[in-house]
């Protein structure tokens, strides 16, 4: 399974259109970390019949709180692994991942999607390692696909014996 993970687009609906165009059919599911959820709704030419799951950030709670009921994260499972979504403002990412990323493994998430600091970032926990003062038992991945308005997002491939995460700019 192919995802396409964008965050903070801030209306810019043509660099997710730009997005998926360069996908060229390849996405299996799209996930929106916040700050723009609603510009997919300007992309269907590329987004129709691809299944959307999407989580409210900040500008959300701003500009749109009256009439969004879209949750704040939002727990998947996908090919086997459970994957949380969250945007990040409400766990300090801009401050550091700990928070974050201790909740998530807190949660029982395999893969940790976060957005808020315009950064790409991803990192593997591999099991008996730390998470802030968590000593893990089992492994977990974290990823950001940075800002899709700033011209970068993720691309992430699951498959029953892996994981592969790699950052994709829009030129």
């Amino acid at each position: 399974m192919k995802i396409l993970v964008l965050s903070d687009s801030h209306g810019r609906c043509d660099r997710i259109s730009e997005a998926l165009a360069k996908r060229n059919n390849l996405t299996d599911c799209i996930f929106h970390l916040g700050d723009g959820v609603s510009d997919l709704g300007f992309c269907t030419k590329y987004t129709d019949g691809i299944p959307i799951v999407s989580v409210k950030g900040n500008h959300e709670d701003y500009v749109h709180s009256f009439w969004d009921n879209t949750d704040h994260e939002a727990m998947v499972t996908l090919e086997g692994y459970r994957i949380l979504l969250m945007h990040g403002h409400k766990h300090g990412v801009k401050g550091g991942y700990d928070r974050a990323e201790e909740y998530a493994y807190e949660r029982g998430a395999d893969i940790l999607l976060f957005g808020h600091t315009h950064r790409p970032y991803q990192k593997y926990y591999p099991a008996d390692s730390v998470i802030g003062n968590t000593l893990i038992s089992r492994p977990m991945y974290v990823f950001n696909p940075g800002s899709i308005a700033e011209r970068s997002c993720g691309i992430i491939e699951l498959c029953k014996n892996g994981i592969s995460m790699n950052h994709m700019i829009i030129e």
